[in-house]
């Protein structure tokens, strides 16, 4: 499976489990040994805005509580590690090695509800679930290919820097091209400069408007990239 995963170029994925209702977002993994504190990645943001595009648009996540001593979830979400701490779980994965996204909808009290129950589950997540495949279409996503020949480059690096107060500030993890040289980099609004690399060939930069829109397709940002001569 883990050989699946890296192979092919996944942009978003939703585990869907039992016990609770919440979406919980990375990491999973905890910063410290003290309990109860967040271990954020990177794209903090992104994945808050992921895991609300399912829990706003489910009927009863947002201000539910499943056990009288739970402390209740802030707009349906939760970091993994505020919340339950592990190592070793598919989010965390998904983000160190590949090139995916991934959260964990509790989409029920009931750890292990009846099957006769499916349907009612299905009328209570359809609307939320639509709406959060519709969120691979954020960002930007494109082709990197040979200038001279137009053929594609696999494995390229796609990094991203946000604009801020005049500097470019990295945001320290990239996704990587697939075998026909493409990428997809889910993104939230805003100004980026975007650079592809890849050993041998010259680093080639743009800079990016994000503007997503419902149910639009993300940003087209190709890359032609040159080969790196020595002289």
């Amino acid at each position: 499976m883990i050989k699946w995963l890296q192979s092919v170029p996944f942009v978003l994925s939703g585990a869907l489990h039992g016990g609770d209702l919440v979406v919980n977002y990375p990491l999973d993994s905890p910063i410290s040994s003290k309990p109860g504190l967040p271990s954020t990645t990177p794209d903090e943001l992104l994945f808050q805005e992921l895991a609300n595009s399912y829990a706003l648009k489910h009927p009863s996540m947002v201000g539910s509580k499943c056990y009288p001593d739970e402390p209740g979830f802030k707009n349906g979400i939760v970091n993994g590690a505020a919340w339950y701490s592990m190592r070793g779980g598919m989010e965390d994965f998904h983000y160190f090695a590949t090139n995916c996204y991934e959260t964990i909808m509790e989409i029920g009290c009931v750890k292990y509800p009846n099957n006769t129950e499916l349907p009612y589950f299905w009328e209570e997540n359809k609307e939320s679930l639509m709406n959060y495949m519709w969120q691979a279409h954020l960002g930007i996503k494109g082709i990197v290919y040979q200038a001279a020949s137009g053929l594609p480059i696999p494995d390229a690096e796609i990094q991203v820097s946000t604009h801020i107060d005049g500097e470019w500030e990295p945001i320290w993890h990239f996704v990587t091209t697939a075998a026909h040289g493409d990428y997809y980099r889910l993104l939230l609004n805003g100004k980026y400069m975007v650079t592809a690399s890849k050993k041998g060939f010259v680093p080639v930069s743009h800079i990016v408007v994000v503007r997503n829109h419902p149910k639009k397709g993300a940003t087209k940002v190709d890359f032609a990239m040159t080969p790196n001569v020595a002289v």
